[in-house]
């Protein structure tokens, strides 16, 4: 079956927009009626994102969770509109036309039909999501009536009106005036939030505590606080983030180190002329590839439980710093690749045949220790799925959302046990072909087995070129090749599944402690059993620690990646730095409510409304209305009637 991706093809643009959601029927079950999921929304971005609408008693059906989607077509199915991800499941759906106008059916399989129509968003909804602030009236100073001088004398000139907004609870004209004699930017991220709603840019996690201490004891400030949090937790997950990939750098530039023959300082003897050297040097490499493996099931865990309490665009930023890496990843595989070329190709025939000989009862022993594991992981897979069993649909009577997840789960349990069933299947078939090798092997006289380690030895020396130059290509062609809707759609994807299969591992952790703990004494590294302790795959108490063996890397010579691949930031904390939008914003609100009570007001605007039927020779009549208003309020959202008060201004002070 052919497959073709749609993403840039017109078909994309028929989907792209508001669709909603005006009739559901079950494909199969035991549920006849096809109502609960109509007046659900969703909407479908150019940029591969889809955004739900949807009530707080159907948020528990795993399709509301998928916040991607991809398009492809087949020559079988036709359109499939897959969204992405739940517990690591991609949920499709066969779409009954190419470019949908009006109406769209979506078919998920075992599952559900969807019937869709296209909503057309009003255009003035664009102007409710403009950041709502009240900012210039803080920066400019105009019509202040409070003074609050900071810690290093400087004064800010600030307006009771917009305070008792969020500061409601707070005697402003205290004397002195409350947060007084704080530090500059102490006072300025709180003064910032009262008229912004939000965090100032540049703020220090330092700064964020001495906010935190100094608001602490006003509860109309507890959103300050919340922000504050938030913010130093968001920096922290940068951080553990930035620390996971460096850590991934480093072993990879440790792998590099290892088989670096000029910058080699196991001896002054070359690798290639000590069999026993270079064994080591490739145990070494394994484990430290090791380290790594785990360190990116670490990142992928973590993104998965955190994403949640980040937003979209956060979300992004992880997904856009994750791709930024990926050619210094390729560039260290090149370079390893490179390096094990030379390595093999300085070594004479003489020296490639004393390396077979001494990986005789190596290749015994590894033989043994893979098959030890596979058979442990064999065993391991057949409990978990024996616990596994299908989960019985329950007939009793719950709320719609309750039972159309409950479906939905049933159809992903099912699919997911199978797939566990085909995996437990081919590391079986997989057992049985290592085995028969071995036997094979072990069978072979000293000479013969010589002969073979000696043959694929040469094999690899004659594949490495060919695999570096396969590799130098994607690398000068990975911005090309992987566009950033599909990157990422596969990461999100890619993330949740790795998460998911942790999630199951972790609830059988019994069954695999075996598996784990040998793993732990094969790999012999403190930070891959640290690692495993985070993950929730080991025991603490299951394995020694070994006193600070393992420290988190350090930048250093050794560790360093490519600087001309620095230019890309993390920044976790864009978001708190934004105000809210109209539609949104507790400050628009509470100032909305202020102009409706027309309290302390300090300017009216006066409208007349002429009759326009009145005759030539009449009086025309007119109808005054005075509407009350709070000029600096005025003036921070609107720059014209902000330049005509203080054009005002400055006349009256001329006079």
């Amino acid at each position: 079956m052919q497959r073709h991706k749609c993403q840039t093809s017109m078909a994309l643009h028929g989907f792209i927009g508001t669709w909603e959601i005006i009739g559901c029927g079950y494909i199969s079950g035991t549920y006849s009626d096809n109502q609960g999921l109509e007046g659900v929304r969703f909407r479908l971005d150019d940029n591969g994102d889809v955004i739900w609408t949807v009530p707080e008693e159907l948020k528990s059906i795993p399709l509301f969770s998928c916040e991607t989607y991809e398009l492809y077509s087949t020559t079988i199915s036709g359109v499939v509109l897959r969204f992405g991800a739940y517990a690591g499941h991609v949920l499709e759906f066969r779409c009954d036309q190419m470019e949908p106008r009006e109406n769209l059916t979506m078919t998920c399989e075992s599952w559900c039909m969807l019937h869709c129509k296209r909503i057309y968003e009003d255009a003035t909804d664009k102007y409710h999501s403009i950041p709502f602030s009240l900012l210039p009236a803080l920066e400019d100073g105009y019509f202040s009536d409070l003074t609050i001088v900071s810690s290093n004398k400087k004064q800010f000139k600030v307006h009771s009106t917009i305070l008792k907004l969020q500061g409601c609870d707070i005697d402003w004209f205290a004397d002195p005036c409350p947060f007084s004699n704080l530090p500059e930017d102490v006072l300025g991220t709180i003064l910032h939030f009262l008229y912004a709603e939000c965090l100032p840019e540049n703020l220090t996690e330092v700064t964020t505590h001495q906010v935190l201490n100094a608001v602490s004891q006003y509860p109309c400030l507890n959103k300050l606080v919340s922000k504050c949090n938030l913010y130093l937790k968001n920096m922290a997950l940068k951080q553990q983030i930035i620390g996971l990939v460096n850590d991934m750098h480093g072993s990879m530039n440790q792998i590099i180190e290892h088989f670096n023959v000029r910058n080699n300082h196991l001896s002054s003897e070359n690798i290639t002329s000590n069999p026993a050297k270079l064994c080591f040097v490739v145990k070494q490499s394994i484990r430290d590839a090791a380290v790594a493996g785990v360190k990116l099931l670490l990142l992928c865990d973590l993104f998965t439980k955190r994403k949640n309490e980040l937003s979209r665009e956060e979300r992004h930023e992880i997904i856009r710093y994750a791709k930024s890496r990926l050619p210094i990843f390729l560039m260290q595989l090149q370079r390893f690749l490179q390096a094990l070329k030379n390595t093999f190709s300085s070594m004479s025939a003489a020296q490639r045949l004393e390396v077979a000989t001494f990986l005789v009862p190596e290749i015994e022993i590894i033989l043994d220790t893979v098959s030890t594991l596979i058979v442990q992981v064999e065993k391991a897979l057949t409990q978990i799925i024996q616990v596994l069993s299908p989960n019985d649909s329950s007939k009793n009577k719950s709320g719609v959302g309750e039972m159309l997840g409950k479906s939905l789960r049933n159809v992903l349990h099912i699919r997911e046990l199978t797939k566990l069933e085909n995996f437990h299947e081919h590391i079986t078939c997989s057992l049985g072909l290592l085995l028969h090798k071995k036997e094979n092997f072990n069978d072979m006289s000293s000479a013969q087995k010589v002969r073979s380690i000696a043959r694929n030895l040469e094999q690899l020396i004659e594949e490495l070129p060919i695999f570096l130059l396969r590799l130098e290509d994607v690398t000068a062609a990975f911005d090309e090749k992987l566009e950033w809707r599909e990157f990422k759609f596969c990461f999100k994807v890619g993330t949740s599944k790795v998460s998911g299969i942790l999630q199951k591992l972790v609830a059988h952790r019994d069954m695999l402690q075996d598996v784990v703990l040998q793993l732990c004494e094969l790999v012999q590294r403190d930070s891959f059993n640290q690692s495993l302790q985070s993950l929730g795959l080991l025991d603490a108490t299951s394995t020694s620690a070994h006193a600070n063996e393992c420290q988190k890397m350090s930048p250093s010579s050794c560790y360093s990646t490519p600087k001309h691949h620095h230019g890309y930031k993390l920044n976790l904390v864009e978001s708190l730095c934004v105000s809210p939008p109209s539609n949104t914003s507790i400050l628009s609100k509470l100032a909305l409510q202020l102009f409706k009570n027309a309290t302390d007001t300090d300017m009216e605007f006066e409208i007349v409304a002429a009759n326009s039927e009145q005759s030539e020779n009449e009086t025309q009549s007119e109808e005054e209305r005075i509407i009350k208003a709070h000029r600096v309020i005025v003036a921070a959202r609107c720059d014209w009637f902000r330049r005509a008060l203080l054009s005002g201004m400055r006349e009256a002070i001329d006079k």
